[in-house]
């Protein structure tokens, strides 16, 4: 696995003779997000850029090297359609947070808390949720209760418009000169030097 700062890592299915002789593991394929083997160890499904490939357990990487194998394996999904209830979901997901911290938390008394109660209280909630997002906070309410520290609830599946366009910026103060027909750089915000990469355009050592 491969890591380069903001960089996604890279990972690599590789394997190796059960034996153990010291041989070095065999790349069977590059660049893959995840696998599966199948029950009874005789498919694997890879999940591969944006596609996901079927192909014998034992394959060499020889032959995963043809291009015409890959195509072979890859699952056409053009005329898929995934129905998803975001709501029942969302029921399901606060649930399953309830579960983890009745199953692992520490204190079997969970604090003195009637924990079924605080299900029942919080779960119609949900029903208010419009996003990943709210529903997070109405998970972070529910576990608050326990006055808990080292608790917390982030992530999730917050989708976003596939025509949503960030706010363009050039970290500056800029002033308008009539006189000039233009505007005049004022102030340019300091950026983390550490962080080169989120450097505002006009700190650019080309135009400073």
């Amino acid at each position: 696995m491969d890591r380069d700062g903001d960089v996604p890592p890279k990972q690599t299915l590789a394997c190796m003779d059960i034996a153990n002789k010291g041989d070095a593991p065999e790349t069977v394929l590059a660049d893959v997000k995840g696998y599966e083997i199948s029950l009874e160890r005789k498919k694997l499904l890879v999940a591969k850029g944006e596609d996901f490939l079927i192909f014998d357990s034992d394959a060499k990487a020889s032959t995963l090297a043809d291009p015409k194998t890959l195509t072979k394996a890859k699952i056409d999904m053009s005329k898929w359609t995934i129905v998803t209830n975001p709501r029942v979901e969302y029921h399901e997901l606060l649930l399953d947070a309830w579960r983890l911290e009745r199953d692992y938390f520490y204190d079997r008394n969970m604090h003195g808390l009637d924990w079924k109660q605080l299900r029942d209280r919080y779960l119609p909630l949900v029903d208010r949720v419009s996003d990943r997002e709210e529903l997070n906070d109405v998970i972070a309410q529910m576990v608050s209760e326990l006055s808990a520290l080292h608790i917390f609830v982030w992530g999730g599946d917050a989708r976003k418009p596939a025509d949503q366009v960030d706010i363009a910026t050039l970290g500056a103060v800029l002033q308008r000169d009539e006189k000039a027909g233009g505007y005049v750089v004022q102030h340019v915000y300091l950026h983390d030097p550490d962080l080169p990469n989120q450097a505002p355009p006009l700190r650019n050592p080309i135009l400073s």
